[in-house]
């Protein structure tokens, strides 16, 4: 009895690490070509979902990931909306680069769509 529970728990701990690796990878596919990231980042190295962050973060589609590049690393604070099964959209965010600079993903969004900032 005890090894099926263990064999249950370990499944299912497998198929949320599986699912939440997945969700990095399509938000990072969502980032590749983002300008911001391209000059403050460069080519994206690596990309990880920083759970704990994630969960203290305001917001139920609000996450945080680590990413490293060819020209610098930091973290995303990203606002993620599901597109379809596996496809994701960052619709807001922001680079903490380790440096400590902020920048905004999408600079002028506000001003494109008629907010103010």
């Amino acid at each position: 009895m005890a090894v099926t529970v263990v064999a249950i728990l370990a499944a299912v701990l497998g198929a949320v690490i599986w699912s939440l690796g997945t969700f990095a990878d399509s938000v990072e596919a969502d980032l590749r070509q983002n300008p911001v990231i391209i000059e403050h980042i460069g080519r994206i190295e690596s990309f990880k979902l920083e759970l704990h962050a994630s969960l203290i973060e305001p917001g139920d589609d609000s996450f945080v990931f680590r990413v490293e590049g060819t020209r610098g690393a930091g973290l995303v604070h990203a606002t993620c909306v599901t597109v379809d099964d596996g496809s994701e959209d960052v619709v807001a965010g922001t680079l903490q680069l380790d440096a400590g600079e902020m920048t905004d993903l999408f600079p002028g969004l506000h001003d494109r769509e008629g907010l103010t900032q």
